[in-house]
């Protein structure tokens, strides 16, 4: 029997999930169980390359294959197919960066977490396509501490 309880709408966040699926056997693990979790407000889940030709498509279909197990309906967007060392300047960025930039720029009350589960390219051509992406900050004296 599922466990009964609901998340009230003011305390779910909004969650993108930046995934080298089919790299290893725990990414689709990880993708069921954070489509499961009711705190999270899954938008997206990208496909991540993994250092090999092809691989973000592989990806990108093994994200398919787990929406269509779990019979969940959630966007998928291709990733990067390179490594950010081999993105020439100025080239155009993937439809995962695009959308990430969208979903981070956009006016919501939720915050947004992106779970990185492999490879961090789609964020790092999405952060240097919009330089406001990027917020540094002093860490408070508790987080120095800890």
């Amino acid at each position: 029997m599922p466990f009964q309880y609901k998340v009230l709408e003011d305390k779910k966040v909004r969650i993108i999930i930046d995934t080298d699926a089919a790299c290893e056997a725990d990414d689709p693990f990880a993708i069921a169980h954070a489509l499961m979790c009711q705190k999270f407000d899954v938008r997206a889940i990208f496909a991540e390359q993994f250092n090999r030709e092809g691989s973000t498509r592989q990806s990108y279909e093994e994200i398919l294959t787990v929406l269509r197990a779990m019979k969940k309906e959630v966007p998928v967007f291709m990733g990067e197919e390179t490594k950010i060392s081999e993105k020439k300047q100025g080239e155009e960025v993937s439809p995962a960066a695009d959308f990430l930039i969208e979903e981070a720029m956009r006016e919501d009350q939720k915050p947004l977490f992106v779970l990185c589960i492999g490879a961090i390219t789609n964020v790092a051509s999405a952060m240097m396509k919009e330089l406001s992406l990027i917020h540094i900050s002093e860490p408070t004296r508790q987080e120095a501490i800890s």
